[in-house]
């Protein structure tokens, strides 16, 4: 529908869809690696945990919105578009956390040295480019 009017949301279909392949990897390469680094963050960081599950939800339900809804105005279409773009590039940022806690080495403490400006910043310098 939204390729109808000329919208395109691959980018942030594209998003949660790595994510979720991201996390069926995971399970499949160590159960407990990623159960284990989901549960660090959740204690760790349980405000931005609900916010991750609030994100995630939210970009579920609107693509299941856009999926139901057959004749929805283009201006909403555009609308629906930037909130799921807006959602997807937050995801991206929580998948990236979750990528770097369970692919790091025992239990050092990460330090925190700046803060990326943007989703290719963030890729760049966790070498994921």
């Amino acid at each position: 529908m939204l390729k109808a009017v000329g919208i395109d949301a691959s980018e942030a279909i594209e998003t949660v869809v790595e994510q979720d392949m991201w996390k069926v990897r995971q399970v499949k390469k160590s159960f407990g690696k990623f159960v284990s680094a989901f549960l660090e963050f959740l204690v760790s960081h349980p405000e931005d945990f609900c916010r991750y599950l609030v994100v995630y939800t939210a970009l579920l339900l609107l693509f299941l919105a856009l999926d139901e809804f057959s004749v929805v105005a283009e201006e909403k279409l555009k609308a629906l578009r930037e909130e799921v773009l807006r959602l997807a590039e937050e995801l991206e940022a929580f998948t990236l956390t979750f990528m770097l806690m369970t692919e790091r080495v025992g239990k050092e403490e990460l330090e925190v040295t700046g803060e990326a400006r943007s989703r290719e910043e963030l890729r760049r310098v966790l070498g994921l480019e």
